[in-house]
């Protein structure tokens, strides 16, 4: 039976806990490439997995606790997000 969706929904999310664990990173890629790929939206997968694996791997080195991983379609438009237990925002690095 073919698992490819007919009549792909509009719009969808879904939403991926890890663990602090330094597989975390390479879990979370190939779920955010099996979503793409199912619903037949490759043309996203390699901008989608390098950025998901930027922030997840930030989150693993900085952040004390577990992360999430979000990934949202609406409006023709896909949108990523990472959450993690750290109460600090980002600093923008300054140069030298």
């Amino acid at each position: 039976m073919d698992e490819q969706l007919l009549d792909p929904p509009a719009k969808w999310e879904y939403t991926l806990h890890v663990p602090h664990d330094p597989l975390a990173p390479a879990i979370a890629r190939a779920t955010v490439k099996l979503v793409l790929d199912r619903h037949g939206l490759p043309e996203l997968v390699d901008a989608a997995v390098l950025l998901t694996s930027e922030l997840l791997s930030n989150s693993c080195r900085y952040a004390p606790g577990p992360a999430s991983v979000r990934l949202k379609w609406a409006d023709k438009r896909l949108r990523g997000s990472v959450w993690d237990t750290s109460p600090l925002l980002p600093q923008p690095r300054r140069r030298p």
